[in-house]
């Protein structure tokens, strides 16, 4: 599963769901940001019914309107059921105090937004070739 920045719906996620060892996208979801991340997660609320999904990778935006993604990065980090599933940070910051902060929150990696956007498609490209085709990703229940 990818958690990634919807742009065309400010303030939502979209999440899409990738089955382990896939690079076939499943479904997608649509959702506030936290705590309903986590509730998607734990399958609390709304989200009882879903089966258990285990995300892949979740690729989080830093600079979130209305929210601040390095605090929904620190959450995710702290929780232990969670804290094993990477996070990508993607972002329009080139700042070195963001990108190290990232890190030292537990970032897996620092993807620097591009604003043209076939450079922006390749990079997503990289993106899902490195984390769905060159890296073994731990098959782990949730």
């Amino acid at each position: 599963m990818i958690c990634r920045y919807h742009s065309s719906e400010p303030f939502r996620f979209c999440l899409s769901v990738v089955t382990p060892n896939s690079t076939r996208i499943g479904s997608f979801f649509h959702m506030d940001l936290c705590p309903t991340l986590t509730n998607f997660l734990y399958l609390r609320g709304k989200y009882v019914q879903q089966p258990p999904l285990r995300p892949a990778v979740i690729l989080l935006d830093l600079n979130l309107p209305g929210t601040d993604g390095r605090e929904v990065l620190e959450e995710v980090k702290r929780d232990p059921k969670l804290k094993s599933i990477p996070i990508v940070v993607i972002s329009t910051s080139s700042n070195p105090i963001d990108i190290e902060t990232s890190y030292q929150n537990g970032a897996n990696s620092y993807i620097v937004k591009e604003v043209n956007f076939t450079a922006f498609k390749i990079a997503m490209q990289i993106f899902e070739d490195y984390w769905f085709r060159i890296t073994t990703l731990p098959n782990e229940p949730f």
